[in-house]
């Protein structure tokens, strides 16, 4: 996230037709504006599951990652917010926002504006104080395992003190317990308990 938010490349989130890329995928029970919306596409997983999205510009301020730029949790982030939650692209949209509040997203917002293929106004896109690019999928559109399918670990860009502090939230401590030998050391169900709890995309890492 602190890569993105050090150097936004628009490139990299901008329009795309896969899930694991491109402009973060939002959803939510909010009626967009039709001057904000733009061209209709899908976002595909790596499992070819489809979505079908639409491509907006919004407030940074109107969207919810699931997790900050430094990688602490969103306690507000659930299911039942009554705004836009990122649900593809959670580590892009948090720092998407951290690029707004360093002061690095001029580049960003100006590819954003020269950009013709999502199909937004431009002219709207100028009355914006921090616009950002996404795709909106219904709710209802929204497949219940989007999490694994969109490989999405929450944790794009982190450095080593912010991965181990996430990290350490997949410990299930009251279960740790059965893993370890009597002189203390780990077994390995230990590790593999441990993997498993870790968002896909983190478990090639390990």
């Amino acid at each position: 996230m602190n890569k993105i938010a050090s150097e936004p490349i628009y490139e990299k989130v901008s329009v795309s037709n896969n899930m694991t890329s491109g402009a973060p995928i939002v959803t939510g029970p909010v009626q967009l504006d039709e001057t904000k919306l733009g061209k209709a596409g899908e976002a595909i997983a790596e499992d070819n599951t489809r979505m079908p999205v639409r491509y907006a510009v919004v407030e940074a301020s109107e969207l919810l990652p699931s997790h900050n730029a430094d990688g602490t949790r969103n306690p507000e982030y659930s299911r039942d917010f009554e705004g836009l939650r990122a649900v593809a692209g959670n580590g892009r949209t948090a720092g998407l926002q951290e690029g707004y509040r360093r002061g690095t997203m001029e580049d960003y917002r100006a590819k954003l504006l020269a950009d013709e293929s999502h199909g937004i106004d431009s002219r709207e896109i100028l009355k914006m104080k921090e616009p950002v690019l996404v795709r909106v999928a219904e709710p209802d559109k929204v497949p219940t395992n989007i999490a694994a399918i969109s490989n999405e670990s929450g944790t794009a860009g982190l450095n080593t003190k912010e991965r181990a502090r996430q990290d350490a939230q997949n410990l299930d401590l009251m279960g740790l317990e059965q893993h370890f030998t009597e002189d203390g050391d780990i077994m390995p169900s230990g590790y593999r308990s441990f993997i498993a709890n870790l968002p896909t995309s983190e478990q090639a890492d390990m």
